[in-house]
């Protein structure tokens, strides 16, 4: 566990230092896949299909925020409809206006759910997105994952039908459009799953909010269980053809995505619960403290070099730093060989102090021949 945790701690880190980089990289690789699985569904527009124009959109996109990348992605969507046919593209039109009313009326911030809605289901795991959204967001965002259902299923029966609604003719737009309303209204595969999402994504910001121990497990798990029973009773119900096999497979991989993600960012210590009680002037407090799992810091080792008299280092500089077998020697005997001079000069300048000393009074020998001088004389005068 405690290396779990560290590994956590490391890409938090990692994260925090690289987040100007990492953002744009996954806006980046968000916006590549929604382009290339548009491509793959009505790619009708040779201009825009393909990796190359995918490439400087999804390019383009990563300098943007989550909206304006939604805003690109319905106009790419909307030029290959355009391709197909007038009638189409008026739809899509009109379905994505009334769809980004409702988005910026009451869920403007989340954009991200209106982009990886479509992406998880394509790859069979739509279940991540109630799952997740519902630990950090709030209800509304339920409307978010449902324009991104309506997106994908309507991008299928596109795609499936695209000769069918593709007339040029008055009789053959007016049955184009009457198919296609048909087709979206009648979808019971999607709202059952829309229903599903948006059940799952309300119950669980619901359960987590409880006060339990493991508030956000119960609450992924008991959403998952629910969504499941929906899908199921939707499936015998209006007959939806729903692979029973990969629904339990998604689930369990959108369980574990979230499993994941509870682990990063709200990973709580409960065998060490406090019941906290204190009072002011008006009210009585009684709080329940759960603390979080966090990993201990490593302590860091600083390397010092000092001058130790008596040591036994080289040049009387102590070998004592850290436990580190790398030793760097160089830096001792610079600061041998710095000392070294410094004694030197301060040899020297008294050298020469002593010097000017004795040129001042005449030195010792001259101070003795002076002195010899005068006894001679003395000696000369005696006799």
């Amino acid at each position: 566990m405690t290396t779990l945790l560290e590994i956590r701690e490391d890409i938090k880190n990692i994260y925090g230092r690289f987040s100007a980089f990492i953002l744009p990289a996954v806006k980046f690789l968000l916006a590549l896949t929604a382009l290339l699985m548009i491509s793959s569904s009505i790619g009708y527009n040779k201009t825009l299909a393909g990796m190359i124009p995918s490439l400087i959109l999804a390019l383009l996109s990563a300098l943007m925020p989550v909206n304006a990348i939604c805003a690109v992605m319905a106009v790419v969507i909307l030029a290959h409809l355009y391709s197909l046919s007038i009638v189409v593209f008026g739809t899509g039109a009109v379905l994505f206006l009334l769809m980004f009313l409702l988005y910026f009326r009451f869920s403007p911030n989340d954009g991200i759910l209106v982009l990886l809605t479509p992406i998880a289901m394509k790859i069979g795991i739509p279940y991540v997105i109630p799952l997740s959204a519902g630990l950090f967001s709030s209800p509304v965002s339920a409307l978010a994952a449902a324009i991104g259902t309506v997106v994908f299923y309507f991008l299928s029966f596109i795609s499936e039908n695209g000769a069918t609604v593709s007339g040029s003719g008055t009789d053959e737009l007016i049955s184009s459009l009457r198919f296609i309303l048909d087709g979206l209204m009648k979808n019971r595969t999607m709202v059952v799953m829309a229903a599903a999402l948006v059940i799952g994504l309300i119950l669980v910001f619901f359960i987590r909010r409880l006060r339990i121990a493991h508030a956000w497990s119960i609450a992924v798990i008991s959403s998952a269980v629910v969504m499941l029973i929906i899908l199921l009773a939707g499936d015998m119900a209006y007959d939806t053809n729903l692979s029973i096999g990969l629904v339990f497979f998604g689930m369990i991989i959108s369980i574990l995505i979230a499993e994941v993600l509870i682990f990063f960012f709200f990973n709580l210590d409960y065998s060490r619960i406090e019941s906290v009680q204190f009072e002011d002037d008006d009210y009585y407090y009684y709080v329940k403290a759960v603390p979080k799992v966090i990993v201990p810091t490593k302590e860091r080792t600083v390397t010092r070099f000092s001058k130790s008299h008596g040591g036994t280092g080289r040049g009387g500089y102590s070998d004592s730093y850290g436990g580190s077998d790398d030793f760097d020697y160089q830096n001792i005997d610079d600061a041998i060989y710095d000392d070294e001079m410094e004694k030197s000069d301060i040899y020297n300048s008294s050298a020469d102090s002593d010097g000017q000393d004795g040129d001042a009074y005449g030195g010792p020998e001259s101070g003795a021949a002076e002195d010899s001088g005068e006894a001679g004389s003395e000696r000369s005068s005696n006799g």
